[in-house]
């Protein structure tokens, strides 16, 4: 039977997926055409040419970017490590290659970035050292830090969570597209419904996949998914996700659907909450879940929990 030609085209997006997915989770790794056309089946010349079609950059371009993303999360948040291991654990084979890409892409150094007041983060003594660090004047940061708790959750655990398996549908370019999220979800949501994976405890989670604040919005992308067990396969323009295990800060907030409301509720996590509690974010991606039905309307309310990757300072 013929699959039809928007089944061909998503399932050429599930290639890219699995690719993109395979990439992000292997940095450090020498990433070459040959291995990573092969997890696909295609060929090196034309999967080079689908993931620059369907991904509107090269392989190369689009590793090299997720590499300094990563790199300037890590000069943000783990101050503990030295610039040279930084350029080694996201993938660059020496500090110089790491410090020619840097400079080109940013326009200064790992050194600059980290000792500027934008690259820095709020230590535990109090000093400024983040990025609320834009603000100049003190009485300033902290007019802020009372709005952001104006905005206090009900709760914030600790937890430590196993490894969560979704399937998901993502999208790139999704900053102030407020229909978008709606689409994904009712997507998603019918696709699942077909195989009978909709339960009355199903999890929803939204994926974010940028960690360096220097990812262009052009080049966001985020997963919209459903929780499932581990033997679900996806198909066509779903694609299937494990999401880390290990140690969480979860907030649980009532949220507006709308970016600011949202951007509150991570502020509160990452600037109020992170500096008092002796944790420092790690480098695994953080997630929202949705506890109840999920809303996607500027006026209602969602119940929200936030899940922040954490190691010990």
């Amino acid at each position: 039977m013929s699959l039809g030609k928007d089944n061909y085209r998503k399932a050429y997006i599930s290639k890219v997926n699995l690719v993109q997915d395979y990439i992000e989770q292997h940095l450090e790794e020498h990433l070459t055409i040959e291995k990573l056309s092969s997890l696909v089946n295609f060929s090196q010349y034309y999967f080079h040419r689908l993931f620059k079609f369907i991904a509107q950059e090269s392989l190369y371009s689009y590793i090299k970017r997720l590499r300094l993303e990563k790199a300037v999360f890590l000069l943000n948040y783990d101050i503990g490590k030295s610039i040279t291991e930084i350029a080694l654990c996201v993938g660059f084979s020496n500090q110089a290659s790491f410090a020619k890409a840097f400079k080109k892409a940013y326009g200064l150094s790992a050194s600059e970035y980290r000792e500027s007041k934008n690259g820095q983060q709020i230590g535990n003594n109090g000093k400024v050292i983040g990025k609320l660090a834009c603000y100049d004047d003190a009485d300033v940061i902290e007019r802020h830090l009372d709005k952001i708790c104006a905005n206090a959750p009900y709760s914030i655990e600790i937890r430590d969570i196993g490894p969560r398996n979704v399937i998901y549908m993502r999208h790139t370019k999704y900053k102030g597209n407020i229909d978008l999220f709606s689409k994904l979800v009712n997507e998603l949501n019918i696709w699942a419904e077909a195989r009978n994976l909709i339960k009355m405890d199903s999890n929803w989670l939204v994926l974010y996949h940028a960690r360096g604040e220097f990812t262009k919005d052009d080049k966001l992308r985020v997963s919209v998914c459903l929780e499932v067990d581990n033997d679900v396969t996806a198909e066509g323009a779903v694609g299937k996700y494990v999401i880390s295990g290990g140690k969480y800060a979860v907030g649980c907030f009532e949220i507006l659907h709308s970016d600011a409301e949202y951007q509150k509720a991570w502020d509160y996590m990452l600037f109020k909450w992170l500096p008092e509690s002796g944790y420092k974010v790690d480098d695994r991606i953080s997630y929202k879940e949705y506890l109840h039905n999920v809303s996607f309307t500027s006026k209602k309310k969602n119940i929200v929990n936030i899940y922040i990757p954490i190691s010990p300072l």
